[in-house]
């Protein structure tokens, strides 16, 4: 999983999950927002533990509740849910 720096590099033209760094913590120099409709934003060594985790174990490790600093859009298990897929599950609702 690459970590990137947002000032330099666009998400939406890598397609895949990634690492950055937020200011959140308050130590360091400032980081770019990112560029992105939604993500999570916990500490780092529990970022690293999930992902180590998600490897050996070969599925996707998500955050506990308690572990969450910040969220940022409408995040739901690793994917972001855009106004477009939301209006496509009210439709299907709707239908159903």
């Amino acid at each position: 999983m690459p970590m990137i720096r947002n000032d330099i590099n666009s998400p939406e033209l890598l397609q895949h999950r990634y690492i950055f760094l937020t200011d959140d913590s308050g130590i360091g120099n400032g980081h770019a927002e990112p560029n992105i409709d939604c993500y999570v934003v916990t500490r780092l060594d529990q970022l690293i533990a999930r992902v180590l985790a998600g490897i050996v174990g070969g599925h996707r490790v998500e955050p506990k509740q308690g572990e969450i600093i910040r969220t940022v859009g409408s995040y739901d298990r690793g994917r972001c849910k855009t106004t477009q897929l939301q209006r496509t599950d009210a439709q299907v609702e709707h239908e159903g």
